[in-house]
């Protein structure tokens, strides 16, 4: 399944890239962050006893592939597994991409790829990475918003 989002941040593309291009440990606690909002949307989504009763405390661990430039685009190949099930919260291998939007902005997007989800489970996996993917893109854009 491949679903992409991305979001937009009031910062030059020059601010931004770099933090980008450190370990991606750091991405971890965004990524945390995210997928516990995927696990909540998937408890609302069963209709079973409380989904989060059945799991077991949440890990998640990040790595990183070689950095690239595709024409005024930093590429940042992304691969985060966790202690869930697969057949609920797949493994992802995806793309951060980080690009200019003129001077004074930047766009985070995010493609991603997981595996097959179980048999008829498809519209719950969809639902379930399309909120983790929204929610890490919104917690690493609030990284990078100005201070006031």
């Amino acid at each position: 399944m491949f679903v992409r989002d991305f979001i937009e941040i009031p910062q030059p593309f020059e601010a931004v890239a770099p933090r980008l291009v450190c370990n991606a440990a750091w991405l971890n606690p965004f990524l945390h962050a995210a997928l516990e909002e995927a696990v909540s949307t998937l408890g609302a989504l069963s209709t079973d006893e409380p989904l989060t009763l059945r799991l077991a405390p949440l890990t998640v661990r990040c790595g990183r592939g070689p950095v690239r430039l595709r024409a005024d685009t930093l590429v940042m190949p992304l691969r985060w597994e966790t202690n869930l099930p697969a057949f609920l919260v797949p493994d992802v291998d995806g793309e951060l991409e980080v690009a200019p939007l003129g001077v004074v902005r930047s766009q985070l997007a995010l493609n991603a790829n997981a595996g097959p989800s179980s048999p008829g489970q498809d519209d719950i996996a969809r639902r379930v990475m399309e909120t983790e993917l929204r929610a890490f893109l919104r917690h690493l854009a609030a990284e990078f918003q100005p201070m006031s």
